[in-house]
């Protein structure tokens, strides 16, 4: 199995086993199933880092450095993001059949296009960054970033039922 194959179908088994509904709603989610899903995330970043580092093809090792110092952060700030909107995905998934209000609907949409906005921000900022380095080099990550950004969400709402006429 290549990496791009390995890294599509950890997306899938961390999405589906995250956001299956196995608990009722307002129940804590138990310790096993915190360590796990920790475990699945630092793995999922294990693969995307991997990905990254088998097709960056950098072979100037100062160039190598320099952007890898500055993935890492990209990493942790990106995880920020992806955090928040997380927590607003997972409300949407664990709604169950249960209609949501106007409210609702509006704290969800704007939620997720905040959060959407914030990472074309970041990856804006981190292009120009790396592009300092090599514009060769920016180009081919803001390449690699969008595919692995498009795989995780496209993971995401095959796992998210299409909110029907509500209410």
């Amino acid at each position: 199995m290549n990496k791009q194959t390995t890294l599509i179908a950890l997306t899938f088994v961390f999405l589906g086993f995250f956001y299956t509904p196995t608990f009722a709603q307002n129940e804590p989610m138990p310790e096993s199933v915190k360590e796990d899903l920790k475990m699945l995330k630092e793995i999922l970043k294990m693969e995307k880092r991997d990905f990254f580092e088998q097709n960056m093809n950098i072979q100037d090792v100062e160039k190598a450095d320099q952007f890898w110092a500055l993935y890492s952060q990209y990493d942790k700030d990106r995880a920020t993001i992806i955090g928040s909107e997380g927590k607003i995905l997972k409300t949407l998934v664990n709604r169950g059949d249960k209609a949501l209000t106007e409210k609702d609907n509006d704290e969800l949409v704007y939620g997720i296009l905040s959060a959407e906005t914030k990472q074309a921000k970041l990856r804006k900022k981190y292009y120009k960054k790396i592009k300092k380095i090599d514009p060769k080099l920016a180009v081919r990550f803001f390449e690699l970033d969008e595919f692995v950004s498009a795989q995780l969400k496209s993971g995401f709402l095959v796992q998210t039922p299409i909110s029907s006429n509500q209410k």
